[in-house]
């Protein structure tokens, strides 16, 4: 593991869309803690590549089997995992988790 997860907290979305399966979820958390971003900009793999040794939030868009794109998350201690408001494609940089995730 390149990276400190913490704890991991699933959205809501997540867990109740039927196009997303457990099986996507492992495969996309297997890549992402290997430093694969999924799809997203290169400019922010490089930035995810040096937030490994700074600390910084990283961030990763990945697809289900069925196309459903889902974003994983990792800052201040935690990974969560999430629905996007819209495509892949960046900028993400105002995250705020929302209410209804899994402690």
């Amino acid at each position: 593991m390149l990276f400190q997860i913490g704890k991991i907290q699933v959205s809501q979305d997540i867990l109740q869309d039927p196009t997303i399966t457990a099986q996507d979820l492992i495969s996309a958390f297997e890549r992402y803690i290997k430093g694969d971003w999924g799809y997203t900009e290169e400019y922010e793999n490089l930035r995810n590549d040096v937030a490994l040794t700074s600390g910084e939030e990283i961030r990763a868009c990945y697809r289900s089997t069925e196309g459903t794109e889902f974003h994983m998350i990792t800052h201040d201690g935690k990974t969560y995992i999430v629905l996007p408001g819209g495509s892949c494609q960046p900028p993400f940089r105002h995250f705020q988790p929302r209410r209804s995730m899994r402690e």
